[in-house]
């Protein structure tokens, strides 16, 4: 059952993330629709949904939905570096955007945080 799983996620967070992580302001719904190139090479960003939180939570919901090219993350990590474990955390940060389309949209999205938690525990 999902909320088992959750619940023994929950008590290993602390493998996943580190203590001394900072946070950092983050756009809050990043995906391809809310991205864009303007004139001149700049970047546009839409529909922020503002806060601060660990800096892979934003590449986590890039992922989930298709996410962007290679380029754009070689560039994200190039001023964030990947750390231990980032991989895993990414997959447990897209838990949340999960379980929010879930209940909008439909169970089908409840199979992915299924796939996520048997391949984190």
């Amino acid at each position: 059952k999902i909320v088992n799983k959750l619940e023994k996620l929950m008590l290993k967070l602390d493998d996943f993330f580190d203590n001394n992580m900072k946070p950092c302001l983050l756009h809050g719904d990043l995906w391809a629709n809310n991205f864009m190139f303007c004139e001149n090479n700049e970047i546009g960003l839409f529909d922020p949904s503002v806060y601060y939180g660990c800096s892979e939570t934003d590449i986590a919901m890039s992922k989930l939905f298709g996410g962007f090219d290679k380029a754009f993350y070689e560039s994200y990590y190039y001023y964030a570096p990947k750390t231990r474990k980032s991989s895993e955390r990414i997959e447990i940060l897209k838990i949340y955007p999960l379980l929010v389309h879930a209940k909008i949209y439909g169970k089908s999205y409840l199979e992915d945080i299924r796939l996520i938690l048997n391949n984190l525990l």
